[in-house]
């Protein structure tokens, strides 16, 4: 699942790893540091940046 966060369908591993975690939007945005409306982007296909990414895996990691 951590390599999905950075594949081209991002907007799926997104939203599955913020589910699997039981996060809501604003919740998640908390804890990568943006908001609900840009998770709502990456979740609709926006690209995330690199350092959203990192955080990601890390959430991913510490959570698995």
């Amino acid at each position: 699942m951590a390599a999905n966060i950075i594949s081209s369908d991002h907007k799926e591993s997104i939203r599955s790893l913020r589910k699997s975690l039981g996060l809501t939007t604003v919740q998640f945005g908390h804890q990568v540091g943006v908001t609900k409306r840009t998770v709502e982007g990456w979740e609709q296909g926006r690209n995330p940046s690199k350092s959203a990414k990192i955080i990601m895996k890390v959430l991913y990691n510490f959570n698995n």
